[in-house]
């Protein structure tokens, strides 16, 4: 895959001649895949040796400017996309149009840049790299405030979902768990606890996260028809499962082991699901309304992985703890 890389992002599909460079996030997702790598392996100096230059890499290209339009602003906020490219996870497209525009400060793709950056800073501090210290270590408060004023709103108690100029985008999605679920979060308490009771009170169900809240007027409840009515609905409500991954992991933040009731209770749901459609798998998503039909492919990897990682955190509850607050006592979390 590192050799696939082109000017700091990885092909979200395809390779060689034939790859396709259009995920804003691929790259940004490695610096998770470290963490995860870190916490079972501990092997952190093995992670610098084999990866630093890579991380730095990304983290230059991203700074200065890479293709679909992504670059760090003054403010540290990182911009991304344009106009009629779909380059988050919500990628569907449409008679050539995203149905989910989202070019410019997107939310998780925030959250992802400041646990990038953090992590590598933390790494290059423990080895000795002087410059990308020297270079980066102002940076994580400036970004912090640069975030707190672009996406929170205190009167609506929740953080938006992407802006773009003065315009910000305040439908509710489950982009905006990811500053709160990452090792690295750029928001304070208060802020985690009101985005998180917003995520479950509007979007949590049985089969996972809604893509959107049903109060929103471009809510939809089931994902059936041709492909195009299919892709109307793929991010605007209808239910990835993968999302519970991040879901217990901002939970088990927020409340310790307290959270292990209800993440397990969610977790133990599925058992019943692995026999509905694709026989002992998940199914890439579920509609949005009751009975939360499944739908798309009958196995999907994102889901499996988050709920093979869930049954980790829950077999192995102290461990995952003591790394959190390990995190939490450096001011990490």
């Amino acid at each position: 895959m590192l050799g696939e890389m082109k000017n700091g992002l990885f092909p979200n599909l395809g390779q060689g001649d034939n790859a396709a460079y259009n995920s804003a996030d691929a790259s940004l997702w490695f610096f998770w895949a470290l963490q995860q790598y870190e916490l079972m392996t501990g092997k952190r100096n093995e992670i610098w040796k084999n990866y630093g230059k890579y991380m730095t890499g990304i983290i230059d290209n991203f700074a200065r400017g890479t293709l679909n339009n992504i670059k760090m602003h003054d403010n540290g906020l990182l911009w991304s996309g344009e106009p009629g490219k779909a380059v988050t996870w919500m990628d569907a497209v449409v008679n050539g149009k995203p149905v989910t525009p989202r070019s410019g400060y997107a939310v998780e793709i925030n959250a992802l840049w400041y646990n990038a950056v953090c992590y590598t800073l933390e790494l290059a501090k423990g080895n000795n790299n002087k410059s990308f210290v020297a270079k980066w270590t102002d940076w994580p408060e400036k970004f912090r405030q640069s975030f707190t004023e672009s996406f929170w709103d205190q009167q609506k108690g929740y953080l938006a979902d992407y802006v773009t100029g003065e315009t910000k985008d305040w439908a509710v999605r489950p982009n905006m768990l990811f500053a709160v679920s990452l090792p690295y979060s750029p928001v304070d308490q208060h802020i985690k606890s009101s985005v998180l009771n917003f995520v479950q009170q509007e979007l949590l169900t049985p089969r996972g996260l809604r893509t959107l809240s049903p109060k929103n007027s471009a809510y939809k409840g089931t994902y059936f028809g041709n492909q195009e009515e299919r892709d109307l609905a793929y991010h605007q409500g209808t239910v990835w499962p993968w999302l519970l991954g991040a879901f217990a992991d901002a939970h088990f933040k927020l409340y310790g082991k307290k959270a292990k009731k209800l993440v397990k209770a969610i977790f133990d749901t599925f058992e019943e699901v692995m026999t509905e459609a694709g026989i002992g798998t998940i199914s890439e998503v579920y509609d949005g309304d009751p009975p939360y039909k499944a739908g798309g492919a009958i196995s999907q990897a994102w889901n499996i992985a988050e709920l093979l990682r869930i049954k980790w955190m829950l077999d192995n509850t102290d461990i995952y703890m003591k790394y959190v607050k390990q995190k939490s006592a450096k001011g990490q979390l």
